[in-house]
């Protein structure tokens, strides 16, 4: 996901990594999935800097259906939008 969503914005895992301070070999682990665990803040950081954000939701362990998904987007649409 953080890796889809920098190579939308046209940015490097090198400028990614100027950006947050992260280490360019941390970056690219992170996003490839060769780190083994990564702090809650790390991956929000790095979502944050390519437009991504976490959102805490209900567990839900069947399929979501076409009301659950309208209702969870006009939810979404009155949340506040936290940010830096």
């Amino acid at each position: 996901m953080i890796k889809a969503a920098r190579r939308e914005r046209k940015l490097t895992q090198a400028e990614l990594a100027r950006t947050t301070g992260f280490s360019l070999s941390h970056v690219e682990a992170v996003e490839n999935g060769r780190s083994p665990t990564v702090p809650y803040n790390t991956i929000l950081e790095l979502m944050n800097a390519v437009g991504l954000d976490i959102r805490g939701t209900r567990l839900n362990h069947r399929r979501p259906t076409l009301d659950d998904i309208r209702a969870e987007e006009e939810e979404d649409d009155a949340a506040p939008r936290m940010g830096r």
